[in-house]
């Protein structure tokens, strides 16, 4: 399912005078719907495209396509994300810090 160009629609929809609830209406798609495809949030379905499509395009008008509605998907592949620094995944071990093994140290003057 592709993604609308939002500014593209947003602007042709103002263009006409007309607001997402008439688009709505003219186009019998649901407005929750309509309304995230418009702001870009959610994909549309092809035949709902279409149907935007006809809806924005009265007689009289520049015509517009069906590319010119719909998002570029190349342009729009988010980046992957940056590689994080890996750390160590726990503290050392006490056994690699001591070097060799030593009993407590005994104070002399308490033993006598």
């Amino acid at each position: 399912m592709p993604k609308l160009n939002s500014e593209r629609v947003k602007h042709r929809i103002a263009e006409l005078g007309l607001s997402v609830e008439d688009v709505s209406v003219r186009t019998d798609i649901p407005y929750g719907t309509l309304r995230n495809a418009v702001a870009g949030r959610d994909p549309i379905k092809l035949n709902r495209a279409y149907r935007l499509l006809d809806a924005l395009n009265p007689p009289g008008r520049a015509r517009l396509v069906i590319a010119d509605l719909l998002a570029d998907t190349a342009a729009e592949k988010p980046a992957e994300p940056p590689q994080q620094p890996q750390g160590p995944k726990a503290p050392p071990r006490r056994q690699d810090n001591e070097q060799e093994r030593k009993a407590p140290k005994r104070i002399n003057a308490a033993v006598a």
